[in-house]
């Protein structure tokens, strides 16, 4: 059987794209690039959705975001958790960013991935004042948020320390920082970089571990 390369983009205008190989079964591709709110959680719930009914492989996210709101995150971060499916979050092209909400969707994914020349952090979270200002939020709620960041990537394997310093300080890292930490899983140079670099990978998904196979889709 052939696998295919399924491109699902939410962007201003919507791609499809089918990509053949020699291996079995089918990844998909969801292309995100904006806030983190109800609509992106709908968004994801029903890539995860229509990628398990597919028997899929995995699903690969390449992820470029400012953050966002935070319950909808936490509605994503459950949807990953309860998926049969391997999620794959990948800050990519060069120049993207997962920022706040993007960094726990990094942390929270069964495997993490940058492209050269993005930037993963800034998670310390903010209010906003009735009148529009923009203020740090109190300490019971930076604590409360570094909790859940330090959490979430236990619970995935990743250093808790680590992560929660990028609520508490609002550290930033490049990828090569990232994977030194044991932040990430591995730095791609694109989505078929990263497609060979996850092939024979095991993780743990809802149901069981599973073994990627994912070599050589073009």
């Amino acid at each position: 059987m052939r696998s295919r390369l399924l491109v699902l983009s939410i962007l201003l205008f919507p791609a499809f794209m089918q990509i053949s190989s020699g291996e079995g079964g089918v990844i998909y591709v969801l292309q995100f690039e904006g806030e983190i709110f109800l609509g992106a959680q709908q968004m994801f719930q029903e890539a995860i959705e229509y990628s398990e009914n597919s028997g899929a492989v995995c699903l690969i996210v390449e992820l470029n975001t400012n953050g966002g709101e935070l319950h909808s995150l936490e509605r994503i971060i459950q949807d990953i958790n309860n998926s049969r499916v391997p999620v794959v979050i990948y800050v990519s092209p060069k120049g993207a960013v997962a920022f706040s909400a993007g960094t726990f969707l990094v942390v929270g994914s069964h495997i993490a991935a940058m492209a050269p020349g993005t930037t993963i952090g800034a998670a310390q979270p903010i209010t906003m004042e009735a009148t529009g200002e923009v203020k740090e939020a109190p300490e019971k709620v930076v604590k409360a948020t570094s909790a859940l960041i330090r959490n979430i990537a236990e619970e995935h394997g990743r250093p808790g320390d680590v992560v929660e310093k990028f609520v508490t300080e609002n550290l930033t890292m490049g990828p090569e920082e990232a994977l030194e930490s044991g932040v990430i899983d591995l730095i791609a140079n694109d989505v078929y970089d990263l497609i060979e670099k996850i092939d024979g990978k095991e993780v743990s998904v809802l149901g069981g571990n599973v073994i990627l196979k994912t070599k050589g889709a073009r």
